[in-house]
This record gives C-alpha cells, sequence and structure tokens, in this order.
C-alpha cells in the first residue's frame, strides 16, 4: 500500500446521538490527518434528529455530506441512502466503511485493519470485520459463523487472537470495510429491511457470491453491549420473555419473511411463520402480565 492513495467512503446513519455522532467524526478526522495513505470521505445520514446534530455536524465538520433522512429511515435504509449518495458523488472508490456512529475507535487500529484489507484484497475479494469490545475487554460486535442452512438465525459469534484474522459467514456491521467492486455488485444494504436484519443480510449475500469475510483480531474500538432486560421474577414470565425475543419494530413479518425466504430453506417457510406468530404471541401474553403486575 505504500505510495498508494486509498479511497475510502465512511458510510453512516444517525438520530439523536449527537454527543456519540460527534465523537466519531473528530475521531475519523483524525485517523485521516495521522494516516495520509487513506483518504476518507464521510457519507452521514441524519435521520430527522431533533437533538440539532444535523446543525452541529455542519458546523464543526463542513466537508462531511450530510444527508437529511425522512425520520423513518432508521438504521439499514439510512445506509442505502448513505451508499446510494456515495455512488453520485464518485463512481471508483477504492473501498466502503460501513461505521456506527456510537464505536469509539480507535484510530491507529482504523489504519491498521484497512491496510490489512487492502494486502487480502490482493489475492480474493475480502471483507474485514473489525472487532469491537466493550468497556470490560469481551467482544460486543464482529463476526458470526452459521449453524445450519435450515437455521440461519442462529449464528455463533467468531472468536480470533489479537494479531491473526479468522473466517466468518457474517456481521454486525460496527466496522465492516468491504472492496467497492463486491459492495456494488451485491448494491449495498437491501432496502427491503429497516434495521435489524440488513448486516447479516448483506454478509449471507457477499459469501453467496464467493467473498472471503475475515474477522480481524486487533480491536477497532469500544462500543457497550445493549443492556439485557431486568429479568422476571416469576417462571412463566421469563419463558414469555425468553420465547417472544426477536427483532423488535421497525422490523416486522415481512422483513423477516423476507430474510428467511433468502436465507434458510424454502420448503421450511410453514415452520418459521409459525414460529415468528409463537414468538409474537408469547411476546404479547407477558407484555399483558407485566403490565398487570405494574
Amino acid at each position: 500500500m505504500k505510495n498508494k492513495t486509498v479511497s475510502i467512503a465512511v458510510l453512516m446513519a444517525c438520530h439523536n446521538r449527537k454527543a456519540l455522532t460527534l465523537r466519531i467524526l473528530a475521531q475519523l478526522e483524525e485517523a485521516a490527518a495521522r494516516h495520509g495513505d487513506l483518504q476518507t470521505t464521510t457519507f452521514l445520514v441524519d435521520d430527522a434528529s431533533s437533538d440539532g446534530t444535523a446543525d452541529e455536524v455542519s458546523r464543526q465538520f463542513p466537508n462531511v455530506a450530510l444527508v437529511a433522512g425522512s425520520g423513518s429511515l432508521f438504521w439499514s435504509r439510512g445506509m442505502v441512502l448513505a451508499f446510494k449518495t456515495a455512488r453520485t458523488v464518485r463512481q471508483d472508490w477504492d473501498y466502503y466503511l460501513l461505521l456506527n456512529d456510537d464505536l469509539d475507535l480507535d484510530v491507529n487500529a482504523f489504519a491498521t485493519v484497512i491496510r490489512d484489507c487492502h494486502a487480502h484484497n490482493a489475492t480474493n475479494a475480502t471483507i474485514m470485520v473489525g472487532l469491537v469490545r466493550g468497556p470490560d475487554g469481551e467482544v460486543t460486535y464482529g463476526g458470526f459463523a452459521r449453524q445450519s442452512r435450515r437455521r440461519p438465525m442462529q449464528v455463533s459469534r467468531v472468536s480470533v487472537r489479537q494479531s491473526e484474522v479468522a473466517p466468518a459467514d457474517t456481521f454486525n456491521a460496527n466496522f465492516v470495510v468491504l472492496p467497492a467492486s463486491l459492495m456494488e455488485a451485491l448494491g449495498g444494504l437491501d432496502p427491503a429491511f429497516h434495521h435489524a436484519y440488513g448486516d447479516i443480510d448483506i454478509g449471507f449475500r457477499a459469501k453467496a457470491l464467493n467473498a472471503r469475510i475475515l474477522v480481524h483480531g486487533k480491536s477497532v474500538g469500544i462500543t457497550p453491549n445493549h443492556p439485557e432486560p431486568p429479568r422476571p421474577a416469576s417462571a412463566l414470565s421469563r419463558f414469555l420473555q425468553r420465547a417472544g425475543t426477536m427483532p423488535r419494530k421497525p422490523d416486522g413479518f415481512r422483513q423477516y419473511a423476507v430474510f428467511m425466504w433468502r436465507h434458510g430453506c424454502w420448503w421450511m417457510f410453514p415452520l418459521y411463520a409459525a414460529k415468528y406468530a409463537f414468538k409474537s404471541s408469547c411476546r404479547l401474553i407477558y407484555r399483558k402480565l407485566k403490565a398487570r403486575m405494574t
């Protein structure tokens, strides 16, 4: 990568997390200043934030391509819009970086992961997933290995040593570097999904195109895991809470159906639909029980 500038379109979506959004933009600016061989342009979709995010981004970071969302895009469709905008600005990017604004970025790891991704792409189309840890050092986001074709939502987290890389089947898109040719062949994230399925889906679709997905052992930064809901006292309530666990709104049955039809076994689709209905019923009953107890 010496003597060659690599162009990277950074794709982000945000909503009402002004402090976090400003932090990651400042860290990207610092990374660009430190590592001159990495030429980054950030495309940020602000999905109608009410906390002044857009105004502050425009004031502090005038070089960021700020795109106004409708307020109903959510993460996945916000990333779709960011990708479309990047494509209209330039047709010859080297890489796209899918980045979450709540990541507390390590600017040196940022460069290491992208450079290693570039080296791997010399031999085969490779997606590089940056490992994200929580404040306690435990992995919170990264890559996943698929367990079964019949159960596409059953995945296990890929573990990897710090100085190595490990293969994966899909990923959380907190920090993911994709070669531009592959991203464009995939068409970016699918607008069929609002939020929860978009990153897992594009990982599976990339594998279907024989792309290689590697998880980098060097942590790219810190993001706390989403807190677990409080554990109910009664056994029935615990069962209903556990059985009813699935992606919440805005992702409903339509998004679930698209995902399972695409990545599961078509002949098992009636079972998938029945499982969704069962989980929905458990969640509804749990909410009613919880309301009675409060």
